[in-house]
């Protein structure tokens, strides 16, 4: 290339970092690291991460059993909101009504979620990431 005049430019990615609220919110600790010896959907966790696709930030939720660590829903979008956990939730091909306790720790969503639908209200206690 330096014998042709040639000169390579490409920048590197970066991620920009965004400000969100902190929840502050008094949780009772009820999963308390114990991810082991749990029957099936009594604790189901969940994470919401960005990856790259094509050069753009994507979402991808996931959300695991931790009776058998299987996958057991999950979705990906373009941005971090209610809806795409919505849709992760809507994946999962067991009743939602056994499942005892979500954790994750995307609170923000979560509280949107859990505030839009009276089945989170009444049946699922929402455990946080410290």
């Amino acid at each position: 290339m330096r014998e042709n005049g040639l000169v390579s430019a490409y920048t590197v990615a970066k991620y920009k970092p965004h400000k969100s609220s902190v929840n502050n919110d008094k949780i009772e600790n009820k999963v308390n690291r114990e991810f082991n010896n749990r029957e099936s959907l009594d604790v189901i966790v969940s994470d919401l991460t960005y990856v790259r696709v094509n050069g753009q930030w994507h979402y991808v939720c996931l959300i695991l059993d931790l009776f058998n660590r299987e996958i057991i829903g999950y979705s990906a979008g373009k941005h971090k909101t209610a809806e795409l956990v919505y849709q992760t939730f809507s994946t999962i091909k067991h009743d939602l009504k056994k499942i005892n306790i979500l954790h994750a720790d995307y609170a923000e969503e979560i509280i949107i979620l859990k505030k839009s639908c009276n089945y989170w209200k009444k049946y699922i206690l929402i455990a946080f990431s410290a």
